[in-house]
């Protein structure tokens, strides 16, 4: 064949994609004919299609040396030295060609793309104008600059280019789309919308188009029209896990808890790497008491992501949630190594210590101290002033911060106060840190003089909002507790600060003037145990008002089972090998007594299998043993004859309640404020005689009162009058208390000034 037809034949095998036989007959041409630029162009072309770039780049180069004009050579030279790592040589491939043949639109583009891959954005935009500039109707280069431009928080130039495009073409649904993102990146969800169902009307078969319908619905919270975006996503594209990730947190957002988890699961399955929807998971299964599972999870996510500090956290609240708090503290540890800002993170740390039963007082103070020394004793300013008036017996205000303001069981106690304050005297903000409202938080608005929803407010601002609102004492009511707002009170933003119920002991913020208690609950001997001043009122330094919905004292249970039944509320994390051993003493010394256990913690099979065991090495056989949750608890507490606190840290609302129900309980006093705490309360019962010292009189305390059953039935029968008319429901007394003390604490402010 002559020369001529050996390339019509080349030309004729590669546009009928006959590669084999063009990449023979191209390399036969070269070795006779060493110079024929197409031979050497069809096999470079070959080549980079097969992904073989370093051979690919020898040809090509080769055939730009014989023909400097070949614009496809010049296009696969570029592309292929950019796959193999070669980015300078492609920017100069594509740069020199330019040199020579200055009208060429698709190489200004494909060096644009170059640019931008590199981050050289400057000169991306150059080089797609300048495309743009050669070729008016080039609709990838107008695509690719307004993708740019959007990346670049150049929204109404973004916008101005994809509209260019539908100018010249209105059918590209794919636009439609980009314009979507755009108007939904930048908060314009309404043209958002539209815009995704004009591309959805031109493409009904767009699953990605679905899947960004379904993230605007899902931002609106409108979670079944979301879910059907969704769902049509998965049917168009069943593989792509972020969707199955999307619908696992609609699902959590319904309380369709299952299905949550059964999404959550699709998207790991598909994607073995997927971090937060191992993380996520571990939050459903821990939220739902699957502490294995939990556990699980969390250490698949820090596989995935070994710097992920807030499963390392989770890691370290499980572990403290079942008693292993060594092996929690480690987990806080690492956490705090990788972020050590994490201040929250410590938080938890501190909160799960609180329950060590092999801590000492002064171990865990120091804590609080270190907590303090890394977070928060540099917010706090000695220069900080305050302008509030000075003026003796004016109307103060009372600035409340919580994340509690709904159905919580804070509202037992906190509702009592701030419905009987005295509104000639006070006047009473409330500053919500609650991640959601209810019914409750109804009632909560209704006490407030000011009410502020704070969640979205950050520290600075809020500080600057409580001066601006002229706040004259600020009462913490968290804590170390989930969404505290300790930072802000770090700062001072107030004259006067106060912590108080929440917590239950210090926050180991200084910059906080005082703690709210009473002198069983934080005897003198233990203020160096404590950040704040001890505010000692008159016990007790709470008052409770009942659910509702308790219904009657029932008959003591032993009338009908002839035998006596010890129980507890408490959460799990209360229950240590002390109080285990204590009360295993109890049931041996007091023939067929039985023991309930009831709590959240308890609701799945394995948790009760594991504390079952644990009394079980104590000699106390499962058949004495009643552990499971129930909810409301009233029906369970008519089970019982005799309540059960725990040691080194007191139960908390529950004692009130099974008080409440007519059932005694025995206490050991223990730490300060948190061991002290059913101290505090039977004082104010004035029942000092179910107070035990030591453990030994805790077990004997119980053992005698098992033994008077006629004892049992007298107390049964008057302990709930008795609360009404003790100063533990006295809401008027108690509400006095604390407004005197809210002029003393002012009064002492202005003496300082």
């Amino acid at each position: 064949m002559s020369h001529n037809q050996i390339n019509n034949q080349l030309i004729k095998l590669f546009k009928k994609q006959k590669f084999e036989d063009a990449l023979e007959l191209a390399k036969k041409t070269i070795k006779k004919y060493p110079d024929n630029p197409l031979a050497l162009k069809i096999i470079g072309l070959i080549y980079a299609n097969s992904n073989k770039f370093s051979q690919a780049v020898t040809f090509l180069q080769k055939t730009l040396d014989f023909n400097s004009q070949d614009t496809d050579a010049c296009n696969y030279l570029g592309i292929c030295l950019k796959k193999t790592g070669r980015i300078s040589e492609a920017v100069d491939c594509y740069e020199n060609f330019l040199d020579k043949n200055p009208k060429q639109a698709n190489i200004y583009y494909q060096l644009a793309l170059l640019f931008e891959e590199i981050q050289e954005n400057k000169k991306a935009e150059l080089n797609y104008r300048k495309s743009l500039e050669i070729n008016k109707g080039f609709l990838e280069a107008y695509n690719s600059l307004a993708n740019l431009l959007k990346n670049s928080g150049r929204v109404q130039e973004a916008e101005e280019n994809y509209l260019k495009i539908l100018e010249i073409d209105p059918g590209i649904s794919g636009i439609y789309h980009n314009l979507g993102v755009l108007y939904h990146d930048n908060g314009q969800l309404d043209n958002a919308e539209k815009y995704y169902r004009k591309a959805l009307n031109l493409d009904p078969k767009s699953a990605s188009t679905y899947f960004s319908l379904g993230n605007l619905l899902k931002i609106n919270n409108k979670y079944k029209e979301a879910e059907e975006s969704y769902l049509k996503s998965l049917l168009l594209n069943p593989n792509n896990a972020q969707v199955y990730f999307n619908l696992a947190l609609i699902y959590g957002e319904l309380n369709e808890l299952y299905k949550a988890e059964e999404y959550y699961i699709k998207a790991i399955n598909l994607n073995g790497n997927f971090t937060s929807a191992y993380y996520n998971l571990g939050q459903l299964y821990q939220e739902s008491l699957h502490l294995d599972k939990a556990k699980y999870c969390y250490e698949q996510a820090i596989k995935t992501d070994t710097n992920y500090t807030q499963a390392y956290r989770n890691l370290g609240n499980i572990l403290g949630d079942i008693g292993q708090f060594d092996q929690a503290e480690k987990y806080y540890e690492k956490a705090l190594q990788i972020d050590p800002t994490k201040h929250d993170i410590y938080s938890n740390k501190l909160f799960k210590s609180n329950y060590n039963p092999d801590l000492s007082d002064e171990q865990l103070f120091n804590y609080y101290k270190e907590y303090e020394n890394k977070f928060t004793k540099h917010l706090y300013k000695d220069d900080i002033k305050h302008n509030n008036s000075k003026i003796l017996n004016r109307k103060l205000k009372i600035g409340y911060v919580s994340p509690d303001f709904r159905q919580h069981a804070v509202r037992n106690f906190l509702e009592p106060l701030l419905s009987n304050h005295n509104k000639k005297d006070f006047l009473v903000y409330l500053y919500s840190n609650s991640e959601k409202e209810d019914d409750i938080t109804k009632n909560y608005k209704q006490y407030a003089d000011q009410w502020l929803c704070i969640k979205d407010i950050n520290d600075e601002d809020l500080s600057e909002k409580i001066k601006d609102d002229e706040i004259d004492i600020l009462v913490d009511l968290a804590g170390h507790t989930k969404n505290n707002r300790l930072m802000l009170f770090a700062g001072k933003p107030a004259p006067v600060s106060m912590t108080w119920l929440g917590f239950g002991y210090t926050t180991g913020i200084s910059a906080i003037d005082y703690f709210l208690t009473d002198n069983i609950h934080v005897p003198k001997k233990y203020d160096h145990l404590f950040a704040e001043t001890p505010y000692r009122i008159k016990n007790p330094a709470f008052v409770y008002r009942p659910n509702k919905d308790m219904g009657d004292v029932s008959p003591l249970p032993y009338l009908s089972n002839g035998y006596i039944t010890f129980g507890t509320l408490t959460r799990s994390i209360r229950i240590n090998h002390k109080t285990i051993r204590a009360w295993s003493q109890v049931l041996k010394s007091v023939p067929n007594s039985k023991l309930i256990i009831n709590s959240q913690n308890y609701k799945n099979q394995k948790a009760k299998d594991d504390l079952i065991n644990k009394f079980q090495a104590y000699g106390i056989e499962k058949d004495r043993l009643d552990i499971g949750f129930d909810t409301p608890p009233w029906d369970i507490l008519r089970k019982m004859d005799i309540g059960i606190d725990c040691f080194p840290h007191n139960s908390g609302t529950t004692l009130f309640e099974t008080l409440y129900m007519g059932i005694p309980f025995i206490t050991l006093e223990d730490k300060p404020a948190l061991g002290r705490l059913g101290s505090s309360i039977l004082h104010g019962l004035n029942k000092k005689e179910w107070i035990a010292k030591t453990e030994s009189e805790y077990i004997e305390k119980l053992i005698k009162l098992a033994s008077n059953v006629k004892e049992l039935e007298h107390i049964r029968k008057n302990l709930r009058e008795q609360m009404h008319q003790s100063p533990l429901m006295d809401e008027p007394g108690f509400t006095k208390r604390i407004e005197n003390m809210y002029k003393d604490m002012f009064k002492k402010w202005i003496k300082q000034q």
